[in-house]
């Protein structure tokens, strides 16, 4: 349709060839995950965030995790695609800014690769996630989001991130006004380090997991915490949990 039909080309595999190396290459967004592992996950500074928040990471992971299905309690190790995105829209981390489309592509980036993808055995890793693959796919959605930095925190008068944003976002306005301000572009060099970048994101987990359930004023989710912001966030949507694939 693209060519043939205006006559631009004659002949239907030729044109094939034009949609694919003209019109879909240029605007695929490339992707080496090993580069990026390599790049911003292998380093001390991003494992001492994880090691820092290790617990609250692990609870929160375990408690989506969770399936309720007796003939699959083996999958309870795990986490699925439904619900990684559960998690996220629970967590209010998906909107205008950073939408399904973004995480479904932090999912897919942080997916561990199979030799035999149809494979039964194996086929249940490229659909879930274990926990390593959730703190990567934590980073890459730490660098697709609008975050402060330390210096505008401290301006602002709050103790971290998540303060911070929860405060703008008591005003729909404030809050979208100032990711228009601070946008992250993926592909572009982050604004600050991105161990940083991480750990505002979790932070901005753990203040909205804990400002909803009026959980303690610390940085450390316990599993209450967590199971009771579920049943809370669960009750409202109506949605039934759903398990892995």
């Amino acid at each position: 349709m693209r060519y043939v039909l205006p006559k631009q080309v004659s002949d239907v595999s030729d044109a094939l060839h034009l949609l694919f190396t003209d019109d879909i290459a240029p605007r695929l967004r490339k992707q080496d995950s090993n580069n990026f592992r390599a790049t911003h996950c292998y380093n001390e500074e991003l494992d001492a965030v994880l090691a820092r928040h290790l617990a609250s990471l692990t609870v929160l992971f375990e408690e989506y995790a969770a399936n309720t299905d007796v003939r699959e309690k083996h999958l309870s190790r795990l986490l699925s695609f439904q619900e990684y995105l559960e998690m996220l829209r629970e967590l209010n981390l998906i909107d205008f800014e950073f939408t399904s489309r973004e995480a479904t592509l932090a999912f897919v980036w942080s997916r561990m690769v199979v030799i035999d993808e149809e494979n039964p055995k194996t086929k249940v890793k490229r659909f879930n996630f274990r926990i390593e693959d959730m703190f990567e796919s934590f980073v890459r959605i730490a660098m697709m989001k609008a975050l402060p930095t330390d210096d505008e925190i401290e301006t602002f008068g709050c103790r971290d991130a998540g303060e911070m944003l929860l405060t703008l976002g008591e005003s729909d306005d404030d809050l979208a006004e100032w990711v228009q301000e601070h946008p992250s572009v993926w592909g572009q060099a982050p604004r600050q380090p991105v161990p940083r970048m991480l750990h505002h994101l979790i932070m901005l987990i753990i203040r909205t997991i804990k400002k909803a359930v009026r959980g303690s004023d610390d940085s450390k989710l316990t599993r209450k915490e967590v199971v009771t912001y579920r049943n809370r966030a669960s009750a409202v949507a109506g949605v039934s949990r759903l398990g892995p694939l």
